[in-house]
């Protein structure tokens, strides 16, 4: 009947939210759009990975983290909340990580009000106190359950770049970020050593916006906020000789390093290669490592202002001052002729190309493609979803400068329900007008 596949629908959309991380409403309408009123009881199964004659294990889904340092009307929580799916026993194994974790007491919670209770039935909510060691996201099994179910978070297809508005947060920042992904791990952030900046990943740009909403209500760090600088490189399309000379004398002992060095460019993706064909001890072997240091100073930027990849070096020549060669002297002057070097060598800009993967809902493919063409995507494929009946898949290569802000067009276009995944895939060749816009962008960050 129609009432029992309600209630059937209604306890597959429990199910779900229980296996995944904070799917929201538009998870939800995924699910009432692609199973309908038919549902799977094999699938359910599967999903827990659990076999259909065995009974239900005692176990816990840990969902939540609660501070009660930062929230003053929750200290009956102890420093933890979680769903008891079964009345816990007192020590739990912990299945991601291994381990055991020791529980405190159970309470139901209605707003800022919690009571004490004896043990939590199968699908009920309820906070767990003092389980210090548990983290959101586990799962956490009777000692001797059998329960080896692993949680997938949803893709963070947001980021987004913040610094906060007065340097004096920054220690503070730096706390308030591992309290908010402790308690969401949904949530991540990285500190990019090329760009120096802090990038914030998330869900899509509402989880990030909620997130940035509480770092300021809750921790008072007020931050500013931009799109994540792409990571841009450049390679060199030509072979050349270059020699650097380090001469300098100030009194006493000087500085003398002499190097030459052959250059040329590599496959896509080879990285960077350094040899030495030196014969005579014209530069003694304990500074050829001092040469290949400076060397990668000078990789470090380029002539058009970013890393250089894909290029082989070979030290071919030099020498040396029995008293005022050294270390630095011989690194300095790597440096120098790896540096003029580069600039004979044509260099061209590089930018990072991602793959695609995009679940449309019926209907809406087509938009999608039209959406990734636009961003200078390239489709190479679009058919119907190997998992999800009626949907569409479309997979494409997009450079990343074209995924900021895709999630907000995509699901503006397709009721909020379209989804995509994305991981990087290569680097190539961008140029034209679009390069030198950039490398004059380069120019003047690096100038300022």
């Amino acid at each position: 009947s129609r009432r029992s596949g309600q209630a059937a629908l209604e306890q597959r959309i429990k199910e779900i939210c229980q296996t995944r991380m904070r799917f929201g409403y538009r998870r939800v309408h995924v699910l009432l759009r692609r199973e309908g009123w038919q549902i799977n009881p094999k699938r359910t199964y599967r999903i827990y990975g659990l076999s259909p004659d065995m009974g239900p294990p005692d176990f816990a889904f840990y969902f939540q983290i609660v501070h009660p340092e930062d929230r003053p009307a929750m200290q009956a929580w102890g420093e933890s909340c979680a769903a008891g799916l079964h009345p816990p026993p007192v020590q739990f194994r912990a299945v991601r990580p291994d381990g055991s974790i020791r529980i405190g007491a159970l309470f139901t919670v209605q707003g800022d009000k919690t009571t004490k209770v004896s043990q939590a039935a199968p699908g009920s909510v309820v906070a767990i106190a003092k389980a210090d060691s548990a983290r959101a996201g586990m799962l956490l099994g009777a000692k001797d359950g059998r329960v080896e179910l692993m949680v997938e978070l949803p893709p963070r297809n947001a980021a987004i770049a913040i610094t906060t508005r007065d340097r004096k947060d920054d220690v503070k920042l730096s706390t308030a970020l591992h309290k908010l992904v402790e308690e969401d791990p949904a949530l991540s952030w990285t500190q990019n050593d090329d760009s120096h900046e802090t990038v914030l990943h998330g869900v899509n740009d509402e989880h990030l916006a909620v997130t940035l909403a509480r770092l300021k209500r809750r921790y008072g760090v007020d931050v500013v906020t931009h799109p994540p600088r792409i990571a841009y490189r450049e390679s060199i399309r030509k072979t050349a000789t270059q020699r650097g000379r380090h001469k300098k004398q100030s009194g006493g002992h000087g500085q003398f390093g002499d190097v030459m060095i052959e250059v040329r460019p590599l496959d896509h993706g080879e990285g960077f290669r350094f040899d030495d064909r030196i014969s005579g001890g014209v530069v003694p072997k304990q500074w050829i490592p001092a040469v290949e240091a400076g060397v990668s100073d000078a990789m470090q930027r380029g002539p058009l202002g970013f890393p250089v990849v894909d290029v082989a070096v070979t030290l071919i020549d030099g020498s040396y001052h029995s008293v005022d060669s050294s270390e630095i002297a011989f690194r300095t002057a790597g440096r120098i002729a790896m540096a003029e070097a580069l600039a004979q060598c044509a260099p061209y800009l590089l930018e990072p190309v991602w793959r695609l993967t995009v679940a449309a809902p019926p209907g809406t493919g087509s938009k999608v493609g039209s959406v990734v063409s636009a961003r200078r995507g390239q489709i190479s494929s679009l058919g119907p979803h190997p998992d999800w009946e009626r949907w569409e898949q479309i997979e494409a290569t997009i450079p990343e400068s074209g995924l900021h802000g895709l999630d907000s067009e995509l699901r503006s276009l397709s009721q909020g329900l379209a989804t995509f995944d994305a991981c990087f895939d290569h680097l190539a060749e961008i140029g034209g007008k679009q390069a030198d816009e950039i490398v004059k962008a380069q120019a003047t960050r690096l100038a300022a």
